[in-house]
């Protein structure tokens, strides 16, 4: 995660300290449409879906993956 290390005391439910972090990462108009991008009823209803998946799956931090074999047996990896 990006505040693991480089941001110590970033807050993600900051948007100015999320815009400040993007702006660093991306030119300005890719941040921008991030941003807004991020704003809209599909990607907040992603959000929450995948949120919600990850809770059923026994998720109980971030970063969370969920891994099929081809044999269709699902595995759950947590960490960074």
């Amino acid at each position: 995660a990006y505040w693991g290390g480089e941001s110590p005391g970033f807050d993600p439910t900051s948007a100015d300290q999320v815009r400040g972090i993007l702006n660093k990462l991306f030119k300005a108009d890719v941040a921008a449409a991030l941003e807004q991008a991020a704003q809209t009823p599909e990607v907040k209803q992603a959000l929450a879906s995948n949120s919600q998946l990850a809770t059923d799956k026994g998720s109980f931090g971030a970063p969370f993956f969920v891994c099929t074999t081809p044999s269709g047996e699902e595995h759950c990896f947590w960490g960074s």
